[in-house]
């Protein structure tokens, strides 16, 4: 891929494509990693003095107008970090107006369009709307990681029109996620968890290669109990994947850890309609002991049912751990890891927090994602 380093910018209208994909309530954005992970790229545009159209999505509006999804916050988000600098807001693209104040911008200014998925084209890789993304630049820069494995017209459509770059942020993501496939330092741990084996298949045997440990936990771990051939309940499982888990399990052998206990919805060993909803404590101090001497970790998916406090013990107990840890390459993935993590406030105790869930599942899982083979394709000068 090109070098944003390489290329003049003085006066340049860049097509920024962020990932501003992010959890709102009632208007109000709930973590804005996504976008203040941007600003390093955005802050080397500016100094160097180009003029930002920045595209992105939130959401899905499926191809119409949705208030709850208008970039307006994203805008205001921005506008707040760079307060010597225009902050503009479109609000239609296929406009002609919006044109004119691209071609007005100064040096420094931004402009945010809506939200690319109010149009359908954007879903349907439409060549045309990709084109007309494209028209509002002289060079395209990527920094959307977290939605570069879909094949949107504003990912994969510039770089057939525009010479093109990868931003900060997402060189940042390929060479820590890179590094977990390529020459981690060992002892290497993965935690596995979420809701589901079938989203995490081809990440653990990929990084089953080069992992010495891979814990298990979340609902996914009761579909490896059930392969097991223990008693569940009523608890959240995939068993059209007990196949999947026993292969994985035969696969990785001592490799693969699950947890020694874990914390049901009620009382009692006799009810057949218990849930697990958490590991437990001795579960939290086994998954301790294997991480305390790891040199490199590996964390995507949450423990147990976070969104119920009485369930995120675990999780919160084995953030806190591995922020502890000195000397380790820590790194983790996943939407709701990475939301208790911002709660805790522990974003700089480690390593490198990946702003992908989906996408850094699928590099993991050695797939090439199309955000990042149109760049490495792009030939236009």
């Amino acid at each position: 891929m090109k070098d944003l380093k390489s290329v003049d910018l003085k006066g340049k209208r860049v097509l920024y494509r962020a990932a501003y994909d992010m959890p709102m309530k009632d208007g109000v954005i709930q973590d804005d990693f996504r976008i203040t992970s941007t600003f390093p790229t955005i802050d080397y545009l500016i100094e160097k003095g180009a003029k930002i159209v920045i595209a992105s999505y939130m959401g899905r509006p499926e191809g119409k107008y949705v208030a709850e999804l208008d970039l307006r916050p994203v805008a205001e988000k921005i506008a707040d970090h760079y307060p010597d600098h225009v902050m503009h807001l479109a609000h239609k693209i296929d406009d002609p107006e919006v044109k004119k104040v691209v071609d007005t911008m100064a040096e420094g200014d931004i402009l945010l369009l809506p939200n690319v998925r109010f149009y359908p084209e954007e879903d349907e890789n439409d060549e045309q709307f990709a084109k007309l993304l494209a028209s509002f630049g002289d060079i395209f820069v990527n920094d959307a990681f977290a939605q570069d494995h879909r094949e949107n017209a504003s990912i994969v459509g510039p770089p057939k029109f525009l010479p093109s770059y990868p931003g900060f942020l997402l060189q940042k993501e390929l060479e820590h996620l890179g590094h977990l496939l390529d020459k981690p330092s060992h002892p290497f741990v993965v935690i596995m968890g979420g809701a589901k084996v079938s989203d995490k298949i081809e990440v653990m045997k990929q990084l089953g290669k080069v992992a010495d440990k891979i814990l298990i936990g979340g609902a996914m771990a009761n579909t490896f109990l059930l392969a097991k051939g223990e008693k569940i309940g009523a608890s959240k499982a995939e068993a059209d994947k007990v196949d999947v888990a026993k292969d994985l399990m035969e696969a990785f052998g001592d490799k693969l850890i699950l947890a020694e206990d874990y914390v049901p919805d009620v009382e009692g060993e006799d009810q057949e309609h218990f849930q697990y909803l958490d590991i437990g404590p001795k579960a939290i101090e086994q998954f301790k002991m294997h991480l305390k001497d790891a040199e490199t970790i590996f964390w995507n998916g949450s423990l147990g049912h976070t969104e119920d406090a009485k369930y995120a013990v675990a999780s919160q107990a084995i953030a806190e751990y591995i922020g502890s840890l000195k000397g380790v390459t820590s790194v983790v993935a996943g939407g709701d890891t990475v939301e208790m993590i911002t709660l805790l406030k522990l974003h700089d105790k480690f390593t490198f927090i990946s702003t992908g869930g989906g996408a850094a599942l699928e590099l993991l899982g050695g797939k090439v994602l199309p955000g990042i083979k149109a760049l490495e394709d792009n030939t236009v000068e």
